[in-house]
C-alpha cells in the first residue's frame, strides 16, 4: 500500500482511476504495455500494435526478454460476461504463442464480475496446458491499485500514462498539494538511536524541538520519524518554517492552489496529527506549540537556534558507512583519517564527499582538500565550498537554475521542466539536496549558501531561465484546472515579479500574478488598460496572437473589475467594465484566432455582460459557445444556472447537468472547479431528473467531496454543504457518511465567508442526524455561523433557526423581525413562525405560518409547513381551554 496517502484518499484515488481506465477504449493496448513496462520496471517487448497504433493479429501483446512472462490486454465491455470467452481466447492464444511461458497476466479494462471470474479460475484446473504456470486476471480496480500503490510518486511513470489517462496527473498534482512529510531519501542512514530519542522526548512534551547546524541531519531524522510512525497519526503534515511565522499562523496554512488553506492548529487539537515544521522562522514562538497539541498529536521543530534536542554526530562506522557507498573503490583508510581529523562526524559533509567521489573526484583530491581546510574554523562550510566548485564540472546548469530562483527551493514541475529529471537526480546523487514536499525540490542551505559564495562563476549561465519559466507557465496555463499552473505561480511569485518592467511585461507573468492574486492583495500596476496590451501584441505577434496573450486581456479585464469592486464598489467596477467591453471586439477583428480563442473570447464576454446585468446577451453568447466548433463546459455550467427558472429549457438543463456530471475524471474535459459547481447547483432543482442524477454519481459526488475537503479546497466545502442539506432530507447516511469523513474546521478555518458559512451548515445539518453529539454540534455551528463577517438574508435566517433548534428563539427574533422583505419570504415567515411559537406567541406564529403557505410556490416544502401550521393549531386550542 502507498504508505505517503490515508486509506481514505486511497480509495478516492483508486475510484477516479477505474473510472478513468474504462473509458480508454483502443488504446487500451499501449496503455497496458506502458503501466507494465513501468510497473515491472524492466524492458518488455510489445508486439501487439504496429507502427501505426493497431493491434497485429497473431501476435501476444507484451513479453518479457526472456519469454517466461505474458500478458494480453482487453478493453472489450463484456470481458467478465458468462464464461469470460474473451480471456480463454487470450489465454489459448498466449499459450501457443509462448509456449514457455511460466506467468501469464490477463488485463481488462472493465470491472471483474468475482462469480464469473471464480469459475472461469476453477476451470483452468482442468486444464493440463495450464500446469505449472501462474495465471492472473487483472481488472480495472486492480490496475487502478497498482498504479497508486507503486507509480503514482513516479514522475516518469505519469508522464507516460496520463495521455491515456488523464486523471492520472491531476492526482499526482493533487497529492503534492496535501502538504505530506517527505520521504527521509533512499540514501538515509538508519539510526534508531535518534529514533528512540524522539520517543522519549516527545513523551515529556508533545512538543519537540530539534536544533544542530546545517547539515547536521535534523531534516533527515525528522522525516524517518515520520516514516517509522506513520500508523500513530491520522495526518502528517510537512510545513516549511518560512510557512509558519507565528503560532497564530497555523490556523490557516496557505497551500499551493489558488489561496486555499488547511487549518494546521484544529488539525492538531481534533485528531492525531504529526506535525513538521522545518527549519522554524527566528521569530516563531517554539514555547507556544506545545498547547496546540491534542490527545496523540506532536509537533516537531527542527531549528538552528541552541536549546533543544541535538542530533548526535556520526561515528566513524556511520561516517565511512556513508562515505563509501555505492562507490567504485572504497575510501583508502589514510584518506578516512584526514577526512575525519578534518570535519569528525558532520553527516551532510560525507553526504557531499560520497557524492562527489561517485560523480568522479578521485580520493586524493578530497584528500587535498581535507588538506587546505583543515586549519580554518569553518571546515565543513569550506569543505562544502570545494566539494561545490568542483561539482561545477557536470551541474553548472543545475547549480546556475538555484542561483537563478533565488532561494533555494522550486515548483518540482518546472524545475524537472528545466533540467529534466536526469537533472535532478544528478543533484540527488551529489547529496546536494534534501527532503521537502514531493511538489517541492530544495537544495540543503549549506550548499545554497555555498552556491552564492559562486555566483559570480555562474552568472553566465543564468540567463536563459526566465524565458523557459514564460513559455512553461504559457504552456500550464492553458490546461485549464491545472494545480500545475498554480504551483509554480505561486512559488516562482518573486521571480515573476522582478521579470515585469516597465518595458518587459511578458503576457504569461501578468497573467501569472492576475489569476493567482486575490482582489484585495492584487498590485494595481498590473491592471495595465487592455487596449495598450492588445497594441503590444499587434506590434510583437502581428495578427497571430498566442493563447497566452488573449488570456492576459481578457484576466486584466476580469481582476480589474473584480479589484475596482472590492476597493470601490460595484457602480465603480461596472462603469470600468463597460468602458472596457469594446476591447472585445477588437480582438476578434484585430487577430486571427484559433477556434478555442474565439469560444473562450465569447464566453467571458458573456460573463462580463452578465456583470453588467443583460443576462439575455450573456445566455445568447453561451449558448452561441456551444453551439460552435469548441463548446466549453465552463459556459454549459453558466446555461445551466442561468436557464434553471425557464419551463421551456428544462430537458436541456437536464442534458447539460449530466453531460457535465459525466465528463468529470475521464476524457469529458470537466474540470474540478465546474464539477464542484454542477455540484453545488444539484440540490436547488425541482425536476424529477435531480434525484437521478444524485443517485447515478452518488459514489463519485461523495469520493471527490471527501478527497478534495482533505486537500482544504474551499470550494468542496460550500458543494457539500449544498448537497449536504438535500442528503440529510432524502439520504441521511450518504450525509453521515461524508460528514464523518470530513476534516474540521473552527471559524478560524477559512478566509471567505462562504467557505466559512458552508461548514457551519454542515455542523447544522449534522446536529439533526447525530443525536449523541447534538449539542457540541449546535454550538459549533452558532460559533461559525457568528465569524462570518457578512450576513445575509438566508444566512442571518439559518442563524436564527439554529437559535430556535438551541431554545433561543427571542435570539432568534432579534435577527428575523429587522430583516428586510422578510413580509414577502416564505421560508422567512416560516422561520418567524417557528420562532414566534416557540418563544409562547401563538398568534403571531398562526399569522406568520399562513402568510408562508400562501407565498410558497416551491411545492416539495408543503408538507413542512402544514405540519408547523398543525403545532400552531395545536398551541391555540391549548391557549383557549
Amino acid at each position: 500500500m502507498n504508505k505517503s496517502i490515508n486509506s481514505k484518499l486511497r480509495a478516492s484515488h483508486i475510484i477516479r482511476l477505474v473510472e478513468g481506465i474504462r473509458v480508454i477504449g483502443p488504446d487500451f493496448e499501449r496503455f497496458g504495455g506502458l503501466f507494465m513496462e513501468q510497473l515491472l520496471g524492466i524492458p518488455l517487448t510489445h508486439r501487439g500494435l504496429n507502427v501505426l497504433g493497431f493491434p497485429v493479429g497473431g501476435d501476444v501483446d507484451t513479453t518479457s526478454p526472456d519469454g517466461k512472462w505474458v500478458a494480453e490486454y482487453s478493453a472489450e465491455t463484456g470481458y467478465f460476461s458468462k464464461g469470460m470467452a474473451k480471456a480463454v481466447k487470450d489465454l489459448d492464444h498466449a499459450l501457443a504463442k509462448k509456449p514457455k511461458a511460466q506467468e501469464i497476466v490477463l488485463l481488462s479494462a472493465q470491472k471483474r464480475v468475482k462469480t464469473t471470474e471464480k469459475v472461469f479460475m476453477a476451470g483452468l484446473k482442468n486444464r493440463s496446458d495450464v500446469q505449472g504456470r501462474t495465471v492472473q486476471v487483472w481488472d480495472s480496480e486492480e490496475i487502478a491499485t497498482k498504479i497508486v500503490d507503486h507509480l503514482l510518486t513516479s514522475d516518469r511513470a505519469v508522464s507516460l500514462l496520463s495521455p491515456y489517462l488523464p486523471v492520472l496527473e491531476q492526482l499526482r498534482d493533487e497529492q503534492a498539494a496535501t502538504l505530506q512529510v517527505p520521504s527521509p531519501g533512499e540514501g538515509a542512514l538508519d539510526r534508531p538511536a535518534i529514533d528512540a530519542a524522539f520517543e522519549a522526548e516527545l513523551a515529556k512534551s508533545p512538543c519537540l524541538i530539534v536544533s544542530g547546524h546545517g547539515g547536521a541531519g535534523k531534516s533527515i531524522a525528522a522525516a524517518a520519524f515520520a516514516k517509522r510512525h506513520f500508523d500513530a497519526y491520522h495526518n502528517q503534515l510537512w510545513l516549511k518554517g518560512t510557512d509558519v511565522p507565528s503560532v497564530e499562523s497555523l490556523n490557516a496554512v496557505a497551500m499551493v492552489r489558488a489561496g486555499d488553506s488547511r487549518n494546521v492548529a484544529y488539525l492538531l487539537k481534533s485528531r492525531p496529527t504529526l506535525l513538521i515544521i522545518d527549519d522554524a522562522d527566528p521569530g516563531l514562538a517554539l514555547d507556544q506549540l506545545a498547547v496546540l497539541c491534542g490527545q496523540g498529536s506532536h509537533i516537531i521543530v527542527t531549528s538552528r537556534r541552541d536549546g533543544g534536542y541535538v542530533p548526535p554526530p556520526f561515528d566513524e562506522a556511520e561516517a565511512c558507512e556513508v562515505v563509501n557507498r555505492d562507490t567504485a573503490e572504497p575510501c583508502p583508510d589514510e584518506v578516512f583519517q584526514e577526512i575525519w581529523d578534518a570535519v569528525e562526524g558532520h553527516p551532510l559533509t560525507y553526504g557531499l564527499i560520497n557524492g562527489a567521489v561517485r560523480s568522479g573526484t578521485s580520493w586524493a583530491d578530497i584528500r587535498e582538500d581535507c588538506r587546505v581546510i583543515g586549519q580554518l574554523p569553518d571546515r565543513s562550510d569550506r569543505l562544502a565550498d570545494r566539494l561545490l566548485a568542483r561539482a561545477l564540472n557536470s551541474m553548472d546548469r543545475e547549480l546556475a537554475f538555484f542561483l537563478w530562483v533565488g532561494k533555494p527551493d522550486c515548483d518540482r514541475g518546472f524545475a524537472t521542466r528545466v533540467l529534466s529529471p536526469v537533472g535532478l537526480r544528478k543533484l540527488s546523487d551529489a547529496c546536494l539536496t534534501t527532503p521537502d514536499r514531493p511538489n517541492v525540490v530544495r537544495l540543503h542551505e549549506v550548499v545554497f549558501a555555498s552556491l552564492q559564495a559562486l555566483q559570480i562563476r555562474l552568472l553566465h549561465a543564468a540567463g536563459e531561465f526566465t524565458n523557459q519559466l514564460a513559455a512553461y507557465i504559457e504552456e500550464v496555463a492553458t490546461l485549464g484546472d491545472s494545480l500545475p499552473f498554480w504551483t509554480v505561480s505561486r512559488s516562482l511569485a518573486v521571480r515573476i515579479r522582478t521579470a515585469i518592467t516597465s518595458d518587459e511585461r511578458p503576457s504569461a507573468f501578468v497573467y501569472a500574478l492576475l489569476e493567482t492574486s486575490p482582489p484585495e492583495a492584487l498590485d494595481p500596476a498590473l491592471l495595465e488598460d487592455p487596449s495598450i496590451i492588445v497594441d503590444r501584441v499587434v506590434a510583437t505577434s502581428g495578427r497571430k496572437a498566442r493563447a497566452i496573450d488573449t488570456m492576459a486581456v481578457i484576466e486584466t479585464i476580469e481582476a480589474g473589475y473584480l479589484y475596482r469592486k472590492a476597493l470601490d464598489g460595484k457602480e465603480a467596477a461596472e462603469t470600468a467594465l463597460r468602458s472596457e467591453m469594446p476591447v472585445f471586439d477588437r480582438l476578434e477583428t484585430t487577430f486571427l484566432l484559433t477556434l478555442r480563442q474565439r469560444a473562450e473570447m465569447k464566453h467571458h464576454r458573456g460573463k462580463a455582460l452578465l456583470r453588467l446585468g443583460d443576462k439575455r446577451a450573456a445566455i445568447a453568447c453561451f449558448e452561441a459557445v456551444l453551439a460552435g466548433p469548441c463548446p466549453l463546459n465552463e459556459s454549459r455550467l453558466q446555461l445551466v444556472k442561468l436557464l434553471v427558472g425557464d419551463p421551456g429549457k428544462a430537458a436541456e438543463v437536464a442534458t447539460m447537468t449530466r453531460a457535465l456530471l459525466k465528463g468529470y475524471g475521464g476524457r469529458g474535459g470537466v474540470t474540478t472547479s465546474v464539477f464542484l459547481a454542477t455540484i453545488e447547483s444539484l440540490p436547488w432543482r425541482a425536476e424529477p431528473w435531480r434525484e437521478e442524477l444524485i443517485k447515478a454519481h452518488g459514489p463519485t459526488i461523495e469520493a471527490v467531496l471527501v478527497r478534495l475537503t482533505n486537500l482544504g479546497i474551499g470550494q468542496a466545502y460550500r458543494a457539500l454543504a449544498s448537497i449536504g442539506r438535500y442528503w440529510a432530507r432524502r439520504d441521511s447516511q450518504a450525509f453521515v457518511r461524508v460528514f464523518d469523513a470530513v476534516p474540521p474546521r473552527d471559524p478560524d478555518g477559512a478566509e471567505e465567508d462562504g467557505d466559512l458559512f458552508a461548514y457551519g451548515e454542515l455542523l447544522h445539518e449534522a446536529s439533526h442526524l447525530k443525536p449523541d453529539d447534538r449539542a457540541e454540534l449546535q454550538a459549533r455551528a452558532l460559533a461559525t455561523y457568528e465569524a462570518v463577517k457578512s450576513l445575509d438574508s438566508y444566512r442571518t435566517q439559518r442563524t436564527a433557526e439554529l437559535l430556535i433548534e438551541m431554545d433561543r428563539p427571542q435570539e432568534a427574533l432579534d435577527l428575523l423581525e429587522p430583516l428586510p422583505k422578510i413580509s414577502e419570504c416564505p421560508f422567512g415567515q416560516y422561520r418567524l413562525s417557528r420562532a414566534y411559537l416557540a418563544a409562547g406567541r401563538p398568534r403571531n406564529a398562526k399569522a406568520a405560518v399562513d402568510k408562508a403557505l400562501q407565498l410558497l410556490t416551491k411545492e416539495s416544502f408543503r408538507p413542512e409547513f402544514e405540519i408547523q401550521a398543525r403545532k400552531v393549531e395545536v398551541a391555540l386550542a391549548a391557549m383557549n381551554e
